[in-house]
């Protein structure tokens, strides 16, 4: 016991061992900061990646759009806000379809996800066949945190970018539901955005859903002087405007359409 007793006293005074000891302390914590740092700086790096694929996406994708509008029939009959509030059955049957082929694909797993070989696998099985440079750019850009993974609502809207860019090579590959579901979203796009830029801006929503309006909705005021049908749109434009940008992108419209369907389906449900 003497001998230990002995050994403890002379660490604690020797001096060399001490500043040892307390040098090794403090150089724990700048560690551990630095750590900190490091993966703070990773974070926002991720984050600034993804929101440029994303941009470059959109861009992609509004080039496409334009490219449609040109070649569509001008005499053609524009689908109206009330005709598409009627499609959102077929949009959310297909949309389900979807989220099953999602869930096949993850084994089934409640909070599963999608790598990029995944879904270049789920690509070829489906019969969407893209070089992997352009996978890269639809994967970066549809992965809107960052997590190099893709949850469910990302494959939905990554299928559908997949058919507005490329279609399938053969559509008997992909469920009827799916198709008819993504046809749908291309046509409300198109319904809202025009030929000129293949983004939806702020007014171009506001005439639509005046024009699906009844005229005693459009001019009833409430006894308030407002606009009911204004107020309305302005908070659609809001929840399509994800980005905060002040148009809305095909992306965009896709994670929104598909909580308005989701919505729609519960309220007939209940």
């Amino acid at each position: 016991m003497g001998n230990v007793v002995a050994k403890a006293g002379g660490l604690a005074r020797n001096p060399s061992l001490s500043k040892r000891s307390q040098s090794s302390g403090s150089a724990k914590a700048p560690s551990r900061l630095s750590s900190l740092s490091r993966l703070v700086r990773r974070s926002i790096t991720g984050q600034a990646a993804a929101a440029n694929s994303r941009h470059q996406l959109e861009a992609r994708l509004a080039e496409v759009i334009k490219a449609k509008a040109a070649g569509a029939d001008a005499s053609a009959k524009k689908v109206s806000f009330n005709r598409l509030l009627l499609r959102f059955g077929t949009l959310h049957e297909g949309f389900q379809a979807c989220r099953q082929v999602f869930s096949d694909l993850v084994g089934g797993l409640e909070d599963g996800e999608l790598s990029q070989a995944q879904l270049q696998e789920a690509c070829r099985t489906l019969g969407y066949n893209l070089d992997d440079a352009s996978l890269a750019t639809i994967f970066d850009g549809t992965d809107i945190d960052g997590s190099r993974a893709l949850n469910v609502h990302e494959f939905l809207a990554t299928m559908a970018i997949l058919h507005i860019l490329k279609g399938p090579e053969d559509v008997e590959r992909v469920p009827a539901a799916v198709l008819a579901s993504w046809r749908t979203a291309e046509q409300a796009f198109m319904a809202f955005a025009s030929s000129r830029h293949g983004w939806i801006e702020k007014d171009e929503l506001m005439a639509m859903m005046h024009e699906g309006a009844t005229d005693q909705v459009r001019h009833s005021d409430r006894g308030s002087g407002g606009d009911p049908i204004r107020s309305i749109a302005q908070k659609r434009f809001e929840e399509l405007d994800k980005f905060h940008t002040g148009r809305v992108s095909f992306l965009e419209f896709l994670f929104c359409l598909e909580g308005w369907v989701d919505d729609a389906e519960e309220e007939a449900a209940s």
